[in-house]
């Protein structure tokens, strides 16, 4: 055989034995496009959720704040210049917010902490969301609105104040637009990535790009039709610059804002193109050099080849398959990608999986209680204004009933009893199911009012659940720390629960008075 037919059958067995490789390659990059994908997408919803958790703290800590205003002594007793002073210090600790009013039930403004106590002549904006908390009794947040004090765009938190049991004014409390803007530059997200907020009416509040530009102006409507879909899914629109972008879009808990993070769509599908194209350059040269290659290399390529597709494969069934034994560079690379993109996955799934809630009752689980629970100490911790509670309930004459009328029965009471301590606390409040019939609250309140504010709780949670009949009640024990410590004010919190069911069980214990 001639050295050139010699030539001819190397390159025929060399392009035969490639074209597997090639397969295989391809096969292996597409799995690792797509677990790639998955993390984006997992990244892109997490990201977003921490964001909604961020502008929720933000926003409640303005309530907490404008709430300790309206219960303070002042407040109840009228006093006006006391009250404006109190702003003053309130604004001193609280740097997001711009200014603090009050507000009559005519809407006069009686004092703007920008103008000297006294100052007539004074204009409020976004009157509408003043007449909603004379109306509804409750705090709310409007929408972006230009003020007629600096002529910027704003938004306002408001809070009433009551005197036996009637709304005798509005406090406000004013948040720049640039302020939100840069809550979203303190997510550091890629460049490439775009954050927005948005109000009940789909109206951007702040946006990480070209905020100067768009803030105050409705949404592109592909967000807006999905601002009340639920459950919320990542789904494709174009941004206003022109830009494909794979979206997520977050509501921010009990303000009835959102938030939305996207990306462009090239980062979904570019690694995946950009990988194929690797992959054809790549079979170009190994079929040139394939031509004067020995069998036996080509042989060593598909075994090494064939280890990283199983192991793609195996990563993919959440199998531990490491390749080992890898002598070309670049298929120890892919190989060291692959590992760290399913660490990653794992990473993201285990903390998907602790902010789970609870699938019955869609309360908050034990992790994610706790999270919640920090993070009210968090936002209640810079000021003297505030103190938290923790109360501990466990159900009383349960196991009878799920004994007597069976699992679906219980089911329906654990319901039942998540919808009676969601009504009887606030949105800010944080309400966990820790266990079978075990469930925990943490509220905040003015010092002077934590302990008064818990009995009166618990009071209404017993009766509430004694309401249900069957036999069934339940024993809460309740713990006001001083230095609040999350661990330490659960256990106290459940001894003082066990000390409940010993004096006979339907009652509350507050912890330290047990004797």
């Amino acid at each position: 055989m001639t050295q050139r037919a010699l030539s001819k059958w190397l390159t025929a067995v060399s392009i035969a034995t490639l074209l597997p490789i090639l397969l295989f390659s391809v096969y292996a990059v597409a799995q690792l496009a797509d677990v790639s994908q998955q993390a984006l997408t997992r990244e892109l919803v997490q990201r977003t959720e921490a964001l909604s958790t961020d502008v929720q703290v933000l926003l409640s800590a303005a309530e907490g704040r404008l709430a300790g205003l309206a219960t303070s002594d002042a407040a109840q007793h009228d006093d006006i210049p006391a009250l404006y002073q109190g702003a003053l210090r309130v604004l001193s600790t609280f740097h997001a917010g711009r200014a603090i009013t009050l507000i009559a039930p005519d809407g006069r403004i009686l004092f703007l902490t920008l103008r000297p106590l006294g100052t007539a002549g004074l204009q409020s904006g976004d009157s509408a969301s003043i007449k909603q908390v004379f109306l509804t009794a409750r705090p709310s947040v409007s929408g972006p609105f230009k003020s007629p004090i600096s002529n910027q765009i704003v938004v306002a938190v408001s809070v009433p104040i009551i005197r036996d049991g009637k709304v005798v004014y509005c406090l406000r409390m004013v948040l720049l637009a640039s302020s939100l803007s840069n809550l979203l530059a303190d997510q550091r997200l890629p460049n490439e990535w775009n954050a927005a907020i948005l109000d009940q009416r789909g109206l951007i509040v702040a946006r990480a790009h070209n905020s100067d530009r768009y803030v105050g102006t409705l949404a592109p409507n592909y967000l807006v039709s999905r601002l009340h879909v639920r459950p919320a899914t990542v789904f494709e629109g174009v941004t206003r610059e022109g830009t494909a972008a794979t979206a997520n879009l977050e509501p921010v808990p009990g303000w009835g804002w959102s938030v939305m993070i996207g990306v462009p769509t090239s980062e979904f599908r570019g690694p995946l193109r950009r990988s194929l194209a690797t992959i054809l350059l790549a079979g170009i040269v190994s079929l040139v050099i394939g031509a004067i290659a020995s069998r036996w290399i080509s042989l060593r390529i598909i075994r090494q080849v064939t280890q990283i597709t199983r192991m793609a494969i195996a990563m993919r069934k959440g199998d531990v398959a490491p390749a080992q034994g890898l002598s070309i560079a670049e298929l120890r690379d892919l190989a060291a990608t692959l590992s760290a993109a399913d660490s990653q996955a794992r990473r993201q799934q285990d903390e998907l999986h602790r902010a789970r809630r609870d699938a019955l009752t869609g309360l908050p689980g034990r992790l994610m209680f706790m999270e919640a629970a920090r993070a009210l100490s968090s936002a209640t911790g810079t000021t003297a204004d505030s103190q938290l509670a923790l109360l501990y309930i466990d159900l009383d004459g349960f196991k009878a009933v799920n004994d007597s009328l069976g699992h679906g029965r219980g089911d329906q009471i654990l319901i039942q009893v998540a919808q009676i301590l969601k009504e009887q606390t606030r949105d800010q409040d944080v309400v966990g199911r820790i266990g079978g019939d075990e469930f925990l609250v943490c509220l905040a309140a003015p010092p002077s009012m934590i302990g008064p504010t818990a009995r009166n709780v618990a009071e209404r949670v017993i009766e509430q659940i004694s309401s249900l009949g069957m036999g069934l009640g339940c024993s809460v024990g309740i713990c006001i720390p001083t230095d609040f410590d999350l661990d330490r004010a659960i256990d106290c919190a459940d001894r003082a629960m066990y000390e409940a069911k010993r004096r006979g069980k339907g009652r509350f214990v507050v912890f330290g008075e047990e004797g």
